[in-house]
């Protein structure tokens, strides 16, 4: 199942945002300033969660809408929600 869930992140930040995903080493960071949560519902349930700093929701949102970054700060939340979603939906169509 881990498997499936970080091919659909790799699929969504590679269509979306053309960028490769990597796996990195856990490390401990301040309170995210930026949560997007989606349920899940069906045959697996729960709450999917993407986390991440303001400067990274920013960086999402002016990569998707193709804004400079001084103007995708008012888009942030929507693009990381958008973003969680995608992932959670192509994760739950792998099942």
């Amino acid at each position: 199942m881990a498997a499936h869930l970080e091919q659909s992140a790799s699929d969504v930040f590679d269509l979306m945002l053309n960028s490769k995903l990597r796996k990195g080493t856990p490390q401990l960071f301040p309170a995210p300033e930026c949560t997007a949560m989606v349920g899940l519902a069906g045959s697996i349930r729960g709450m999917f969660t993407v986390r991440c700093g303001g400067a990274a929701a920013n960086q999402l949102a002016a990569t998707m809408l193709r804004l400079p970054l001084e103007r995708a700060a008012h888009y942030a939340a929507d693009a990381l929600g958008e973003i969680a979603n995608m992932i959670a939906g192509n994760f739950k169509k792998q099942d």
